[in-house]
């Protein structure tokens, strides 16, 4: 699900990306995987002209992030260019 309400003023869409119960985890603070296709779907259905979009997710969970999302088009093809800051959030150890 995904918002034109932003927290940021400086953001264009606010979006959340709830992962499946059997994932390990609840919710992904921040994902190129909903912003991309958020981005794609604004281009296709937004009626804009714009090409670069800054999304907005995981102030819910308390883990604020955002990502800028290009759209470019080459060939009548979407091409898809993300960016954006990771920071470490925790270890995990698997043993296989």
């Amino acid at each position: 699900p995904f918002t034109f309400e932003t927290i940021h003023p400086d953001c264009d869409l606010h979006g959340r990306h709830f992962s499946s119960p059997y994932s390990g985890t609840t919710e992904d603070p921040v994902t190129g995987t909903a912003s991309g296709v958020m981005a794609a779907y604004m281009k296709t259905y937004g009626h804009s002209d714009q090409q670069v979009f800054t999304i907005e997710q995981g102030q819910e969970m308390g883990k604020d992030g955002k990502v800028e999302i290009a759209v470019l088009e080459e060939n009548q093809e979407m091409k898809i260019k993300m960016t954006g800051t990771a920071v470490y959030a925790e270890t995990l150890i698997l043993n296989i």
